[in-house]
């Protein structure tokens, strides 16, 4: 688990929750945008916890730059906000955002339980692109393939064409 927050409390905070929850964690801390796209380039996550406020942007910016990634742009994605409101869950959910948390409510229980369920969510939605990119995959073979043997048979129609109209 990717943890991005600047705060170096908060960080820790963290490091001890996932110490306590029943899930086995490694936890790697990025501080800001910068160290976020330096970590992102030299690792694969299974989830990534965003603070909202950052130093340098905010939760919102992070999450784009995840989303953008080849490699983590379908992990699990974790927003926490010290104040959270409604209309920023749903900013964050926009932003491909899996689950969204208050810093008041932050325990062990519940960032298991965001954990889990946001790599539940992620594993859901790349099913389905997956699934969308071989239904789209398979769709292309067939069109290509139909216009390759229409190609190649055009000829032989043709000619059966022209000595069905010698024979009439």
């Amino acid at each position: 688990i990717l943890v991005l927050d600047d705060d170096e409390f908060d960080r820790r905070h963290v490091q001890r929750l996932s110490e306590e929850m029943e899930l086995p964690t490694d936890i790697d801390e990025a501080v800001d945008l910068i160290s976020l796209q330096e970590k992102l380039d030299s690792e694969i996550y299974d989830a990534i916890l965003v603070d909202y406020r950052l130093s340098n942007g905010n939760g919102l910016d992070a999450l784009d730059i995840i989303a953008a990634h080849r490699a983590n742009g379908s992990v699990a994605q974790i927003l926490v906000a010290g104040d959270p409101t409604y209309e920023l869950a749903v900013q964050a959910m926009k932003h491909g955002c899996d689950e969204f948390l208050g810093k008041d409510k932050l325990n062990a229980m519940s960032m298991q339980k965001s954990v889990l369920g946001a790599i539940l969510a992620s594993t859901k939605k790349a099913s389905a692109q997956l699934n969308l990119d071989i239904q789209e995959l398979a769709n292309t073979l067939a069109n290509g393939v139909s216009e390759l043997c229409l190609t190649r048979m055009k000829p032989t129609i043709l000619s059966i064409l022209s000595k069905t109209r010698v024979l009439k």
